[in-house]
C-alpha cells in the first residue's frame, strides 16, 4: 500500500513491478525508520546493511484467523493458507507459520497414527494371549472382546463430545491393556475346567466371575475422584477409563461367557474330567442296569459281593421293591445276622460261595434311575468330593513348576499336600471300590505326573518309577495285605 501511494508512485512501472531497485530499497529503508506507519512494521523486514543502499533479506506478512470450532477446521485452515502460499509462485522460499501450527500438524496425522497404534497393540495383545492362553480359538475371542470394548469407548467418547486428540488418543493406546485384563481371565478359567461348554461356562463365572468384577469395581474407586476434575487431562482419563472399565466387564461377564458356551474351546488336556454324558444316555443305561437286575440278580457295586446277592421278581409285579441282602460266610467270633427269609420270600441266596466278605449290607432297588439309590452311590459321591478336592490343589503344583522347582520337591509336595485328598478316610472304604471309581481315582494321580514330568512324560507306569511313587490302587492293595 505504500508503494501504491502518490508520494512513491514514482517507484512503479507500467507493469506493478519496481522500476529502480536501488531506488525502492531507498525508499523501504526511509520508510521503516521515519514513518510512523513503518515503524511498526520494522519486525517484519530483515534488511542486509551491509549493502548500500541496505536490501531485504527476508519479511513476513501478518494475518489473523477467524475463531475456530473444533481441530477439523484449524487443519482445514492450515491447509488451505499453505496451498495459498504455494499457489502464488514467489520467486523466493515462502511458507505460512503460525505458533499453533505444531498443534495443527499433529491433529492432521494423530487420528491414522491412532488407527495404527491400536492395530499394533492389538496384534501384541493376540500373540501375548497365544503365548499365555496356548489356545488359538480362545485367544480370537479375547481379542475380539477388546476389539468391542474400544468400539463402544469411541462411539461414547464421540457422545461426549470429545474429539480425537494427544489426550484421547494416549489413553485409548493404555486403556488395551486394561481392556483385555477382564477376557483373559474368564478364557483362562474356560479352558481349565471340564465338562460340556454350558456346564464350563457357569463354573467360569462362579469361580472367576467375582474376581473380575471386584477387580473392576476397584479400578473405578481408585479414578473416581478425577470425576470433579476441572481439567481436560484429567477429565478425559476419567471418561475414558471409566468407559473401559464398564465396557470390559460387561462383555468379560456377560459376552463371553455366552460365546464360551456356544463356540467355545476345548478345555486343557490337564482340566479335570466330568461326566458329560446325556442325560437320554443316562435313561438307556439305568434300563439296562434294571434288566441286569431282573434276569441275572443285583450285584452290589459297593461291597462287590459278585456271588453274594441275587434277587428274583415275581412275574407281572411292577409294584414290588425287592429288598437284597448279602448272606456271606462269618468266622466263629463273630455272630451271623438273622435274615428270616421264608421260603415264599422272593429273595434267593446262594449259599457256598467262595467270593465273600466279613459284614453285611442291605440296599434297596428302586425302579426308574440309579440315582435313587443313595447306599449305592453314597461312595461315588464321597470320591468325587476327594477328587475335586484333590484337583483344587493342582494349581499349587503347577504354580511351582513355573516357578522352577525341582521334581523331588514338586514330588514331595504332592505326597504330603495333594495325595492324602484322594486317600482320606481309605482304611474305611479301601475294600469297596470298583474298577471305575479306582480308574477314577488314578486320573488324578496320573495328572500330577504330567505337571510334574512336563515334556518328558511317556506313560503312566514310566512316570511312576521316574519319581519313584506306587499307584493308589497299589497302595489300597499293600493295606489289605496288611488287615
Amino acid at each position: 500500500m505504500w508503494v501504491n501511494s502518490i508520494k512513491n508512485s514514482t517507484l512503479l512501472g507500467s507493469d506493478g513491478h519496481a522500476t529502480d531497485s536501488d531506488t525502492f530499497h531507498q525508499w523501504i529503508l526511509q520508510f521503516l525508520t521515519t514513518d510512523a506507519t513503518g515503524r511498526s512494521h520494522a519486525g517484519d523486514v530483515k534488511l542486509n546493511v551491509t549493502t548500500s543502499p541496505p536490501t531485504v533479506m527476508a519479511s513476513r506478512m501478518r494475518g489473523t484467523y477467524r475463531t475456530l470450532q473444533d481441530s477439523t477446521e484449524e487443519i482445514q485452515a492450515m491447509d488451505s493458507l499453505i496451498a495459498g502460499t504455494d499457489s502464488v509462485g514467489f520467486s523466493a522460499e515462502a511458507f505460512p507459520y503460525m505458533f499453533r501450527f505444531p498443534t495443527y500438524e499433529t491433529n492432521k496425522v494423530i487420528q491414522s497414527e491412532l488407527y495404527r497404534n491400536l492395530g499394533i497393540a492389538m496384534a501384541a495383545v493376540f500373540v501375548i494371549t497365544l503365548l499365555l492362553l496356548a489356545d488359538f480359538m480362545g485367544s480370537l475371542w479375547v481379542l475380539l472382546c477388546v476389539v468391542m470394548t474400544l468400539v463402544d469407548v469411541g462411539g461414547m467418547l464421540h457422545h461426549w463430545g470429545l474429539t480425537i486428540d494427544t489426550v484421547t488418543t494416549n489413553i485409548m493406546v493404555i486403556a488395551i491393556g486394561l481392556a483385555v485384563d477382564y477376557a483373559t481371565h474368564i478364557c483362562h478359567t474356560f479352558l481349565i475346567v471340564g465338562g460340556t461348554r454350558q456346564e464350563r461356562a457357569l463354573l467360569t463365572l462362579s469361580n472367576m466371575g467375582p474376581a473380575v468384577f471386584n477387580g473392576g469395581f476397584s479400578t473405578f474407586l481408585a479414578i473416581v475422584l478425577l470425576a470433579s476434575s476441572q481439567h481436560y487431562v484429567f477429565i478425559t482419563f476419567f471418561k475414558v477409563f471409566f468407559l473401559v472399565l464398564l465396557f470390559g466387564c460387561l462383555h468379560g461377564l456377560v459376552f463371553l461367557p455366552v460365546i464360551l458356551s456356544w463356540l467355545g474351546p476345548a478345555p486343557y488336556d490337564t482340566a479335570p474330567v466330568r461326566d458329560t454324558a446325556p442325560a437320554q444316555d443316562s435313561e438307556q443305561s439305568d434300563k439296562r442296569y434294571i434288566r441286569k437286575v431282573q434276569t441275572q440278580g443285583f450285584v452290589n457295586p459297593g461291597l462287590e459281593m459278585d456271588g453274594d446277592v441275587r434277587t428274583g421278581v415275581p412275574e407281572n409285579r411292577s409294584d414290588v421293591v425287592p429288598c437284597v441282602m448279602s448272606r456271606p460266610e462269618y468266622p466263629p467270633d463273630i455272630p451271623s445276622p438273622d435274615y428270616n427269609v421264608s421260603p415264599a420270600s422272593t429273595i434267593r441266596h446262594i449259599a457256598n460261595t467262595g467270593n465273600s466278605v466279613h459284614g453285611h449290607a442291605e440296599a434297596t432297588v428302586q425302579w426308574g434311575s440309579r440315582n435313587k439309590i443313595p447306599e449305592v452311590n453314597q461312595l461315588d459321591v464321597r470320591i468325587d468330593n476327594m477328587i475335586t478336592a484333590a484337583n483344587q490343589k493342582l494349581f499349587l503344583l503347577r504354580r511351582l513348576k513355573r516357578c522352577g522347582v525341582s521334581t523331588e520337591d514338586l514330588t514331595t509336595v504332592y505326597t504330603a499336600y495333594v495325595r492324602p485328598s484322594v486317600e482320606y478316610a481309605m482304611p474305611v472304604w479301601y475294600n469297596s471300590v470298583t474298577a471305575a471309581q479306582s480308574e477314577k481315582l488314578e486320573r488324578v494321580q496320573k495328572r500330577v505326573c504330567r505337571i510334574i514330568l512336563g515334556m518328558q512324560y511317556t506313560d503312566y507306569m514310566s512316570a511312576l518309577s521316574t519319581l519313584n511313587i506306587s499307584s493308589l490302587a497299589e497302595r489300597r492293595e499293600r493295606l489289605d495285605l496288611c488287615n
